[in-house]
């Protein structure tokens, strides 16, 4: 029962009142609110150990990305953060969204690359490398082509775009380490080019010094063969903590909305790993010393 009340409360985002009926109309009998939140806060408790090593595996992954979005939680407005891999996912709901987040409750020893859409706190956040968002990038460099016929943006544009496709051929097998090297510092050379030209239009400029300011965080994933060049799988992860906001209007408490962060991190984790998700969280709930084999 604990583990199915998970499931529809934090994979499904259910409310408590829809919960209850589902209670009903599968068993025969309703599960009151208050048993439901039991529930709920038992499973946090069972988990503590497998959401830390959540945690840890993100830390300890070569790349990662980071997002962030509004919720509302008692009637303010809080924030879900999510730091993801390829393997795992972990989210905290936090009333800040600057860097004190990062501090707190990520880590400021960061190894790897972190791929991020250039809001101030990821820019800030202590990393091996960093890797802004080629999407986000191309977005604001079209809305500067449509709006102000921007020839600079369009000629970034096509750079941004070339790059992307230029990783795939420059990590071939047959394909040398100097070779590379000299294919992305020529990338390189390019952007410094179009950022030493004089620009009128207020967009294109905003812009340029954006680049400017980052440009050795624009051609960064073409140094790795499977670093991303935007920061979609993060927006994805996002997606999944917004649907809370979207069926039920956001959270009534702040430990309930902490709460709903934690189990968010195990359950899409969980799906990460391919692992079955109401068994897995079946033997959490019974046994706080289940061991969980993560890749």
């Amino acid at each position: 029962m604990g583990a199915l009340i998970t499931y529809f409360n934090v994979e499904h985002s259910l409310p408590y009142e829809r919960l209850t009926k589902i209670t009903t109309d599968l068993l025969g009998f309703a599960v009151s609110e208050g048993t439901i939140a039991n529930k709920l806060t038992h499973m946090q408790r069972q988990a503590k150990g497998v959401i830390q090593t959540i945690k840890q595996h993100v830390m300890d992954a070569p790349w990662i990305g980071s997002d962030e979005t509004g919720t509302r939680v008692a009637g303010k407005t809080f924030w879900q953060w999510v730091w993801q891999s390829p393997l795992a996912s972990y989210f905290v709901i936090d009333h800040r969204r600057g860097y004190g987040v990062v501090r707190e409750h990520f880590t400021e020893n960061y190894q790897g690359v972190i791929c991020h859409d250039c809001w101030s706190a990821q820019n800030n956040t202590k990393a091996g490398d960093h890797q802004l968002c080629h999407a986000h990038l191309l977005r604001n460099l079209q809305y500067a082509i449509d709006k102000e016929r921007s020839v600079w943006a369009y000629r970034v544009q096509r750079l941004l775009r070339k790059s992307q496709r230029a990783r795939e051929k420059i990590w071939e097998a047959e394909v040398s380490q100097k070779f590379r090297e000299a294919m992305i510092q020529s990338y390189q050379e390019t952007l410094d080019a179009l950022n030493r030209l004089p620009l009128t239009q207020p967009e294109e400029r905003r812009l340029q010094k954006r680049l400017i300011k980052h440009k050795d965080w624009i051609f960064t994933f073409m140094a790795y063969p499977d670093v991303p060049p935007d920061n979609n799988s993060s927006e994805r992860a996002i997606k999944a903590a917004k649907l809370k906001d979207k069926v039920s209007g956001g959270f009534r408490s702040v430990p309930g909305a902490r709460r709903f962060a934690q189990l968010l991190s195990l359950t899409q984790t969980l799906r990460k790993q391919h692992l079955p998700i109401l068994a897995t969280l079946t033997a959490i709930f019974t046994d706080s010393d289940c061991a969980i084999s993560f890749h």
